[in-house]
């Protein structure tokens, strides 16, 4: 079970990534020991739990159905030094990591904009310098398998 983001390594990788609108983000959770299986591609001793970052995955109706994390190193900065620094598992096709929701901006209606990854850009409604200016205000979701 994972906590809200807030004062975490997860706060400090998403802000270093330019993602600084963390304010009302519940797809978003912090877990101290995530517990991660070391795969052929990681060195022998490799730990078995680090700090992670949580998405819930959800449908069309806000139902999870599945969970993507990131672990993270232990400064928060950058990803875990493993094999697989991120995974998803769940049912993740047609479903994504949902930002807050909230009404479009006028004359942005009937306008979605879509993220691959949770984390490499930031979304629309983060007004960041970083957000395209004809995207701001659009309704916005991160997909974590584009296919």
């Amino acid at each position: 079970m994972g906590r809200p983001v807030a004062g975490t390594l997860a706060e400090i990788y998403l802000r270093e990534r330019g993602i600084t609108a963390l304010g009302n983000l519940p797809a978003l959770r912090f877990h101290p020991r995530c517990k991660y299986l070391p795969d052929d591609g990681d060195p022998s001793g490799t730990r078995d739990a680090w700090p992670a970052l949580l998405a819930a995955v959800t449908d069309g109706d806000g139902t999870v159905t599945g969970v993507q994390r990131t672990w993270l190193d232990s400064p928060g900065r950058t990803k875990a030094p493993v094999a697989t620094p991120r995974w998803a598992m769940g049912h993740l096709l047609g479903n994504a990591v949902r930002s807050e929701t909230a009404e479009p901006a006028p004359g942005k209606a009937g306008v979605l904009a879509a993220g691959e990854g949770i984390d490499p850009r930031p979304l629309p409604e983060e007004r960041t310098v970083s957000a395209p200016r004809a995207a701001r205000g659009m309704a916005a979701m991160r997909c974590v398998a584009m296919t």
